[in-house]
């Protein structure tokens, strides 16, 4: 009787061991599908730098200082005009969603080789706790255009 309560045991240890193993890898395993899923997740962004260093691996040359910096709210639900754009965060590996209800700051700096030049070109890089989260490249125009940050050229 002693003997099997023994056995009991250590069997109940060993599963509990491989429980806490297999939930442990699935927490690692899932975090990483998150971090592969959210773009560029890893860049940081708190300087101007940063922010141009990255522009420029995209293929873009931007104005050393930003054309404007400001706070921008990303709403708790999204209208039509930001299922849009979060359509485009996606298509990039980025999530607004975690971001719904939450400031976060925009920087939009001057691209100087676009090559339609045709009215200005800006390029809009949203940050959160001075990593990147999403942004995109666009003209000023009213007829203008609105794409992803890696230059295809």
């Amino acid at each position: 009787m002693w003997i099997r309560s023994i056995r009991v045991k250590r069997l109940g240890v060993l599963l509990c061991s491989a429980v806490l193993i297999l939930l442990t890898g699935a927490f690692v395993f899932l975090r990483g599908e998150a971090a592969a899923v959210s773009g560029d997740a890893g860049v940081s962004a708190r300087t101007d730098e940063e922010r141009i260093a990255f522009l420029t691996s995209c293929g873009w040359e931007v104005e050393p200082e930003p054309q404007e910096v400001e706070d921008v709210l990303i709403p708790e639900t999204f209208n039509e005009v930001y299922e849009r754009y979060q359509e485009l965060q996606r298509k990039q590996g980025y999530d607004l969603t975690a971001y719904c209800g939450k400031t976060v700051r925009r920087y939009s700096y001057t691209v100087i080789n676009h090559p339609d030049q045709s009215a200005p070109v800006r390029a809009n890089l949203l940050v959160a706790q001075g990593k990147l989260i999403g942004g995109d490249i666009c003209s000023v125009a009213l007829d203008g255009f609105m794409t992803g940050f890696h230059n295809e050229e």
